[in-house]
């Protein structure tokens, strides 16, 4: 944002707004600012790296849904897997995502490349059309999160749960705020489940069938987004 009328486009979006997407001085384009906002916006020039534009009209929280939707997730071996996922939990409304270091986590084959996880973030958030960066949060130790007392507790998908998901229908269609937590390939530890359920967490089935972690995590969002209806 240069002041109150006008607003530029970063080297990226510039190239891509006028080599991708062929438009040009005059063109009335719309753009979001990440934190929440739509720009109703007119190209007033081309520079080599940078496109200008005038403001006509702002919507505020275009796009987004009230509350929060936490995915905590194990990061997995296979990093395409792993970036599909984030790509579909942002499809999906997530505001933030926490890579979570649980006792099964590969610390080598499970390694991601943080700065190709933000641009996965916001390509897909261009795509459908919201306007709040989600956010991605540091690797961190499963153990020491649960014990935070600022973490929000929520459902746990276990493969040994009893109950479904679909039994917490009414809790989670009357919450604003959302936390799910998805495990690595081979499931949490009997300690780390424990540790969860003493701190609050909800632990829940996702069905019969043994889902890959890619896959509970988009089932799990998937639910959340039926029962809230948004």
């Amino acid at each position: 944002m240069l002041d109150a009328t006008t607003a530029r486009l970063d080297a990226e979006e510039s190239r891509h707004c006028v080599q991708a997407l062929r438009h040009k001085i005059g063109d009335r384009i719309t753009c979001v600012d990440g934190a929440g906002t739509m720009l109703a916006a007119e190209i007033q020039a081309i520079l080599r790296d940078e496109v200008r534009v005038t403001i006509l009209a702002r919507t505020a929280d275009w796009g987004e849904v009230p509350g929060k939707r936490c995915l905590a997730v194990s990061p997995l071996h296979d990093r395409d897997r792993f970036e599909w996922l984030i790509e579909k939990s942002v499809e999906l409304g997530v505001t933030d995502i926490i890579p979570i270091q649980c006792h099964r986590t590969d610390p080598y084959k499970s390694r991601y490349k943080e700065a190709r996880i933000q641009t996965i973030i916001r390509t897909a958030l261009k795509q459908c059309k919201r306007s709040r960066l989600p956010i991605l949060h540091p690797l961190t130790p499963l153990m020491p999160w649960l014990r935070d007392a600022h973490t929000l507790p929520g459902w746990m998908a276990w493969c040994e749960a009893d109950t479904p998901l679909q039994d917490f229908g009414a809790i989670i269609a009357a919450s604003t705020d959302i936390s799910l937590l998805i495990g690595p390939e081979g499931d949490f530890t009997a300690e780390e489940v424990a540790a969860a359920r003493a701190a609050g967490w909800h632990t829940v089935s996702l069905g019969d069938q043994r889902l890959r972690s890619e896959t509970a995590g988009l089932y799990a969002l998937t639910a959340v987004k039926w029962i809230q209806g948004y």
